[in-house]
This record gives structure tokens, C-alpha cells and sequence, in this order.
């Protein structure tokens, strides 16, 4: 390999030389390129060396067709290697070519097989689901019986088995099927529905009747006590409440039960009293009226508490829910149980009754009467509040009310006409007639019973105006009756004193104010009569009452030419006229003037107006005297010599003696 130079070209000839194809010029570039340390390079090498031998001219020609000799030899081997293997495929592949004809057949048969028992396969396949269905309905069929049909344990309670919370709870059931199954006719399946519901009713029928008889029974036994109603009785009631029919004759019994009950017990409270006698009977009051009627319509009340809550314990579980759509039959609920109430009440009505009409229509004291009707109108409106509208019980005190009304107002109005018709005389102080102070009294205690009663303040005034009416009004005329009977000062005086009295008895009142004004004005009236009156007598003390007359005839007359004057009149001359002035300043200079009637006024106020104002009506008939007296047309030529003091003068004397 030494010489292998001499048999290349140089670089330089290369260059120099023609330009080398392609090919070749590619395998120069790989050889070039070629790293002599690589590992294959070494590996091929050794591997040369092998067969190769020394590094001739000979084998260096020859040396690609050693290799190929030597790649035919590795094939031989690698032929002869796998002869063996060759030899056991060609007999896989026998096996594989039976197994293939034996697939073959045995697809074959498998065609044949399943386009025979094509038709059976689909055959089962509809069984299946025929059978699945069928499950399903089967399944259907017992959940509808389980929902719509009584068991016969179920069915045997309710037709012979004891009233019980099963009982109970297997007629709620049967109601429940009934109604779902109503529910469900209008939809499908009407032939078995209709069985059903039928079957339900039946069913259902039989199980009311024999709760309603239980119900019967077991309230016919319930006391007085909420406590001994048993949940079981209220929970029947309440399962009752369906069959309205039932409910209502069952109610209608319960309160014959109880009425009878309450009689008995009402009738045994008044004539042998509790047990032991105590307490004692409600009867041994009967001489006391407003005790006997307080103490029989306490007891009622008592009973009607007791009964109440007995029925409310015993409905309290029957009621309706208010959850319920419709709240009507909450409503017609209560109905129901106030008007058991008020038929449990009846029991005592007729006797109530009996005992209070005896005792007012026995009684001849008005007085009495109307505290007896405040007590029956305060438990009226007690006991009434407690009862529904119209209830026996309370018709029958409202009309006790009513006859205590009109038996009072029948007494009020007798003694008030015996006044008027026969009226007393009037006494010597002019003060009110002890007759007229009885009435006064009488109608004092009416008024204190009626303002401690229940009846709302505005409509008191109207309530009792009938009463101050009949009670006033012909008291009044009596009154006047008997001042018209005496002098008019002493009358007017008298009528004054009564009317005062009858005022200070309507002003402690509130309802009796209405009556006041008109009262106040007859006062005046009177009052005012009563202090003309007065001063009337003090100026014929002094005699100059017929001397004003003649100064009033004599201004009333028309003044002309040829006219009398004043002191041309009979009585009017200056003597005379000067005598009964000076009688006249006598009596005011020193003070003895008497005010006899206004000083027996009952009241010091109105008497001392009432002096204030004779003494004003004295200055105001002097100063019309005066001013007659010194008038030019009088007459009088020295006027001033009859009249010694002038009215202011007059004036002051008599508001300084008052």
C-alpha cells in the first residue's frame, strides 16, 4: 500500500487536468471527507483483513470481486441456516391451508345455521319483551291494588273490629281511595274505577256508621272536665267531619247530652247548693233580688266558661286546618260548635227566665228595678259576647233587660203623675218639698246604678234621656204646680229652689247634660220673675208702687196740648209724693231694707245675683221716677225739693247694703 501513490494523481494534475464528472467527483469528496479514526472504519478493516490477504496489485483488482464472492458465501451460509426454517414454514403453511378450508366450511354451516335460526332468534326476542312487559304490568297492577285496595286485615278492622287509632287511620284510607279514584275517572280506566269507588263507598258507609254509634256512646259519658274527653273521641270527631250528615245528628246529640246535664246541675245549684252545701244554695239569697239574679246569672256564666272550653278541647282537634285552600269550612266550623254551645245553654234559659221575670214583677221599688236591669244588661253583654248571635240564652236575658226596662219606666212614670197630679204644698221656707227631695233621691240612685253601667258613653245620653223624660219633666210640673198655688214671689222663689236642685243632680252626670241648657233657661225665667216680684213688694213697702204705675200710665200716654200733667194725677202731688220718697230714704239710708223672698234662694251665689239684681231693679225704678219727676212736663215746680238724693246716690246705698 506503500506504492499506492504512484498510482493516483496528484492534486495538481487533477486541477490541471480535465474537470471529472459528477459521480465522481462526489466519491472523491466522500473519500476525502472520509475520518480514518472512525469506529466502523476500523471495524470494516479488521473485518477485510480476514479474507483478504496481503496488499498485492492482485488483490487490490481484484478485490470487489472478492467481496462479492465473499457476500455470496455469507449468503450460502445464511441459506443453508434457514433451510430448516424454511422446511417448518412450507408445513405451517400445510396448516394454515387446512385451517383455512376447515374456516371455510365452518363459515359455511355457520351461514346456514343462522339463516336457520334466524326466525327463532327473533322469536325469543319478542318473548323477552313481551315477558318484560308483562313484569311491568304486573308490577303496575299490584301497586294500584296496593294503593286503591284494603288489605283483608284492613277490610276485617273496619267492618268487626274495636273503634281505634287503626280504625281511624283505615277510614281516613278508604275516604282517600274514593277520592283519587274519582280523580282518576275522568281520565281512563272507568270500568274498574267504577268498582272501585263503589266498593269504597260501601266500605266507607259501614265504617261511619259504626264510629258515628261509637261517638254515641262515648259522649254521652263526658263530664264537665276538658280533661276527660279522650284524644280518641276528638280524633273520631274530627274523621266524622267528612260525613256532614252524621257530624250534624252527632253534634245535635252531644248537646241534648250536655243541656240535660246542665239542667241538672243548674236546678241542683239552686235548691241543694254544691256538694257538702257548700256552697250553699243560690235559692236561700231569694229575699235579697239583686244578689239571688247576681248569684243565678254568675252560675250560668260559670257554666258557660266550663262549656266552652269543653267543646273547644273537644273541637280543638276537628277544626280545619287554615292551611286549606278554602277557609269557609273554618268558618262553618265555628258556626257549628257556638251553635252546640248555645244548644247546651238552652238547658238553663227557660228556667232563668221563670226565676228572674217572678222577681222583678213582684218588686214595687223602681230603683231596685233598674239596678236589676243594669246587672241583667252587664251579663247580656257578658254572656252574649261569649254566645253566637241569636242564641236561646241570650234572647232570654235580653228580654228579661227588656221587661226590667219597661217595669221601671211603668214605676217611674206612676210615681212622677202622682206628683203631678197631687202636688205637695210648698213649705214655709220655700225650700223643695220633702216629696220633691224623695223623688230627687230616687233618681239619684238611678243615675249612680246607670253611670256604673257597661253601656259605651256615647250612647248613654240617648239611653237614658226616656228616663230623664219621665222622671224629670213632671217632676218639674209638680213643682210648678205648687208655686202657682202661692204668691208669685213665693212662687217663683220656690220653683227656683226646686229647679236648682234638680240641676245640681243632672250636673254630676255626663248623659244628663243635654237637659241642662233648657233647665238653666227655666231658672232664668224664674229667677228673674222672682226678683221683679221682689222688688215689686219692697217699692209698696215704701208706697211707690202706685206712684210708678201712674209715672208708666202717664210716659205711656201721648203728651199733647191740654194733656194732664204728672203731677195733676191722683196720688202724684207733691205732698204726697214727697211723704213716700222720704218713707223711701228712710228705708235705704239705713239699711233695713229686707230682701225677704230672694234671701231664701237654696243657692248663695245665684242669691247673692239675685240681690245684686232686685237692688238694680230698685235704682232702675227710682231713676225712672226721677227722671219723670224733674222732666219740665211733670208739672213740678220744685222738683229737687221732693227728690233729696239722685239715683247714683240711691245706688251706691243699696249695692253697699247688699
Amino acid at each position: 500500500m506503500s506504492n499506492g501513490s504512484e498510482n493516483h494523481p496528484s492534486a495538481g494534475s487533477l486541477v490541471g487536468g480535465p474537470t471529472p464528472s459528477p459521480a465522481i467527483a462526489k466519491k472523491v469528496k466522500k473519500v476525502v471527507e472520509l475520518r480514518l479514526d472512525a469506529p466502523e472504519l476500523s471495524a470494516a478493516l479488521d473485518q477485510l483483513t480476514e479474507f483478504y490477504g496481503a496488499n498485492t496489485l492482485e488483490n487490490r483488482r481484484n478485490l470487489k470481486s472478492c467481496i462479492e464472492k465473499r457476500g455470496i458465501d455469507v449468503n450460502h451460509q445464511f441459506i443453508n441456516c434457514f433451510e430448516d426454517v424454511m422446511k417448518k414454514l412450507d408445513h405451517v403453511e400445510n396448516y394454515v391451508m387446512k385451517l383455512s378450508d376447515c374456516s371455510q366450511r365452518m363459515q359455511q354451516r355457520l351461514h346456514t345455521a343462522q339463516t336457520t335460526t334466524a326466525q327463532v332468534l327473533k322469536l325469543t326476542e319478542q318473548l323477552q319483551k313481551k315477558e318484560h312487559t308483562a313484569e311491568a304490568h304486573k308490577n303496575l297492577v299490584l301497586a294500584f291494588l296496593d294503593r286503591f285496595r284494603l288489605k283483608p286485615s284492613e277490610m276485617q278492622l273496619l267492618q268487626t273490629g274495636e273503634v281505634s287509632d287503626p280504625f281511624l287511620e283505615v277510614l281516613d284510607r278508604v275516604g282517600q281511595i274514593q277520592s283519587e279514584s274519582k280523580q282518576l275517572l275522568r281520565v281512563h280506566h272507568k270500568t274498574a274505577l267504577m268498582d272501585i269507588v263503589d266498593e269504597a263507598a260501601s266500605l266507607q258507609e259501614k265504617g261511619f256508621d259504626r264510629l258515628y254509634r261509637w261517638l254515641q256512646k262515648e259522649l254521652s259519658n263526658v263530664q264537665g272536665d276538658s280533661s276527660d274527653v279522650p284524644l280518641l273521641v276528638k280524633k273520631g270527631l274530627k274523621t266524622l267531619r267528612s260525613r256532614s250528615a252524621l257530624y250534624k245528628v252527632c253534634l245535635e246529640d252531644l248537646a241534648v247530652s250536655r243541656r240535660q246535664a246542665l239542667h241538672k246541675r243548674f236546678v241542683a245549684a239552686l235548691s241543694r247548693g254544691g256538694p257538702g252545701g257548700t256552697p250553699k244554695p243560690i235559692e236561700i239569697h231569694a229575699h235579697d233580688p239583686l244578689r239571688y239574679i247576681g248569684d243565678m246569672l254568675a252560675w250560668v256564666h260559670q257554666a258557660l266558661a266550663s262549656e266552652r272550653e269543653l267543646l273547644a278541647s273537644l273541637f280543638i282537634a276537628t277544626r280545619p286546618d287554615s292551611s286549606e285552600p278554602s277557609k269557609m269550612n273554618s268558618v262553618t266550623a265555628r258556626v257549628e260548635e257556638d251553635k252546640v254551645l248555645a244548644g247546651v245553654l238552652d238547658g238553663v234559659s227557660s228556667t232563668v227566665q221563670a226565676r228572674v221575670e217572678a222577681v222583678l214583677q213582684s218588686q214595687s221599688s223602681a230603683v231596685l228595678i233598674f239596678k236589676l236591669g243594669n246587672l241583667l244588661l252587664f251579663y247580656l253583654h257578658t254572656i252574649g259576647g261569649l254566645l253566637p248571635d241569636g242564641a236561646s240564652l241570650t234572647s232570654t236575658i235580653q228580654g228579661c233587660h227588656k221587661l226590667a226596662g219597661k217595669l221601671f219606666m211603668e214605676l217611674l212614670t206612676a210615681s212622677s203623675q202622682r206628683l203631678y197630679k197631687q202636688p205637695p204644698p210648698c213649705p214655709s221656707t220655700l225650700a223643695p218639698h220633702n216629696d220633691i227631695l224623695a223623688a230627687l233621691e230616687e233618681l239619684k240612685e238611678v243615675m249612680s246604678s246607670f253611670d256604673a253601667s257597661l253601656i259605651p258613653a256615647r250612647l248613654r245620653e240617648n239611653y237614658f234621656k226616656p228616663v230623664v223624660e219621665e222622671g224629670v219633666e213632671p217632676l218639674i210640673g209638680a213643682c210648678a204646680l205648687s208655686a202657682n198655688a202661692i204668691t208669685p214671689a213665693e212662687g217663683s222663689i220656690y220653683l227656683v229652689n226646686c229647679l236648682l236642685a234638680i240641676q245640681t243632680l243632672l250636673q254630676r252626670y255626663d248623659f244628663c247634660a243635654w237637659r241642662i241648657p233648657r233647665l238653666q233657661n227655666q231658672i232664668a225665667q224664674a229667677l228673674e220673675q222672682g226678683i221683679k216680684e221682689q222688688v215689686l213688694i219692697i217699692m209698696r213697702q215704701c208706697n211707690l208702687d202706685d206712684k210708678m204705675y201712674s209715672v208708666r200710665s202717664w210716659k205711656s200716654e201721648q203728651r199733647g196740648e191740654g194733656m194732664e200733667s204728672l203731677s195733676g194725677m191722683v196720688g202724684m202731688d207733691p205732698l204726697a209724693l214727697s211723704i213716700s220718697l222720704k218713707q223711701f230714704y228712710g228705708v235705704v239710708l239705713t239699711s233695713s231694707l229686707e230682701y225677704r223672698y230672694v234671701d231664701r234662694l237654696s243657692t248663695s251665689s245665684i242669691r247673692s245675683s239675685a240681690r245684686s239684681k232686685v237692688a238694680a231693679g230698685i235704682t232702675q225704678s227710682y231713676k225712672e221716677l226721677y227722671d219723670a219727676i224733674i222732666s219740665p212736663e211733670s208739672g213740678y215746680r220744685e222738683p229737687h225739693a221732693i227728690l233729696l238724693h239722685g239715683p247714683q246716690q240711691i245706688e251706691s246705698l243699696l249695692m253697699g247694703s247688699v
